[in-house]
């Protein structure tokens, strides 16, 4: 009366020993692993066979890519949850969320509704790629978002001011995610825009951008290494915060305070391969397809001096950004050679809080989040606190320990 069902979990790549454990005669069931279990709730969804490529669980599973976003020709938008939402197409077709139902008129389209024993609103919607204006209302708390899977690109919206009543419109094209604020009150907003390769992402990130009433932003990536930012309105300023997460390792960029002047658009062109170099951008005022000035920004992150392959000439431990913080932080450390690092959180009494990361890592530039969390994942209170990273290098030679100081404001 037992039965094994192996599971690749997308969270666990590497660990091979996931199942569940089905026991027909007590009617019960265990997920191996991680501890859960139940006497009911246990739901098939489609099989295997039904899947383009198949989930291998073998030595080789910890490699297998994780499929996110959208298939070939179609896209994913995902949404602030339980808020109403309208997507509406070139041909006037939609689809989405209004009072308590799922509305949908759309050809070849679906909501994505998960599996639980009680009612769900939809998360999200699996739709035909086309032009879309998007209509976002009835948000639940402050935190509004929207994101759209365009195959290899991400598109993200998101700010934490929201009030209720308040309407956010948005539209998308194969060239960009768009945003237009129709309320009186000015929306402090962060534009995020990933683009994943086979052996790196790309992130963009225009951070505190102040959309006002009838205002708008557009911001679309162009050969999947730079970025067109559309100011429809009034002057604005935003922080411009890259990373590159390679195979290699990880570099990032940070500038504050770059203005785009009213009616305007930039096109922010990095150099992916150093971003500790300046950042060139082309500014076209009128928005008239002309450039009329070039702005150069450098790296505020203190980047450590790096040799001609791009990788650190010696250990270091940046300081946390932001600090304060509320609710997250991230922390960087830079590794000359290949090494075993431990990076740990501890508070004023030198208590572990929780670690971060126990595990080798190549050399390289890399960046972990604090949530500002314990190991049991709950939330710690406001204060001071020490973050700790211990490296050992693969080589023999001596160790690397440094610490710093960040504060949490709640």
């Amino acid at each position: 009366g037992l039965y094994t069902v192996d599971v690749y979990d997308s969270n666990h790549p590497s660990d091979e020993t996931f199942s569940v454990i089905v026991d027909s005669a007590l009617g019960t069931w265990n997920y191996r692993g991680l501890g859960w279990s139940g006497g009911a709730g246990m739901y098939l969804m489609q099989p295997v066979s039904s899947y383009l490529q198949h989930p291998i669980l073998n030595s080789s599973a910890s490699r297998a890519p994780v499929a996110i976003g959208a298939g070939q020709g179609y896209l994913s938008i995902y949404n602030s949850p339980g808020a109403a939402i309208d997507i509406l197409d070139s041909d006037s077709n939609s689809i989405g969320f209004q009072d308590s139902l799922v509305q949908n008129t759309m050809p070849n389209a679906i909501p994505i509704i998960p599996v639980t024993s009680q009612y769900q609103p939809p998360i999200g919607y699996y739709i035909p790629a086309n032009r879309y204006s998007i209509r976002m209302s009835g948000l639940i708390d402050s935190l509004a978002r929207l994101t759209v899977f365009a195959g290899s690109l991400v598109y993200n919206f998101q700010r934490s001011d929201a009030l209720p009543g308040q309407t956010d419109r948005f539209t998308f094209e194969s060239d960009g995610l768009g945003f237009r604020n129709p309320d009186g009150q000015s929306k402090v907003s962060d534009f995020k825009t990933i683009v994943i390769e086979n052996q790196a992402e790309k992130v963009f990130d225009i951070l505190g951008y102040a959309v006002s009433q009838n205002d708008s932003a557009f911001y679309g990536v162009t050969s999947h290494d730079h970025l067109r930012l559309v100011n429809t309105g009034n002057q604005k300023q935003y922080t411009l915060k890259l990373n590159n997460a390679a195979t290699t390792g990880q570099s990032r960029f940070l500038h504050t305070g770059i203005t785009i002047p009213a009616n305007s658009s930039e096109q922010i062109i990095p150099n992916w391969s150093d971003l500790g170099e300046p950042i060139t951008i082309y500014v076209d005022i009128g928005n008239n397809g002309t450039i009329d000035d070039t702005l150069v920004v450098g790296n505020t992150l203190g980047v450590d001096e790096q040799g001609a392959t791009g990788i650190p000439k010696e250990y270091s431990l940046a300081q946390n950004y932001p600090n304060p913080f509320n609710p997250s932080t991230s922390i960087s450390f830079a590794l000359p050679i290949a090494s075993h690092v431990r990076l740990s959180v501890y508070n004023l009494l030198g208590q572990l809080v929780v670690t971060l990361l126990d595990e080798e890592r190549p050399a390289g530039k890399f960046v972990s989040e604090w949530e500002g969390v314990t190991t049991n994942g709950d939330k710690v209170s406001s204060g001071v606190y020490f973050y700790k990273i211990e490296a050992t290098p693969a080589d023999g030679r001596q160790p690397f320990g440094s610490t710093k100081k960040m504060l949490l404001l709640k």
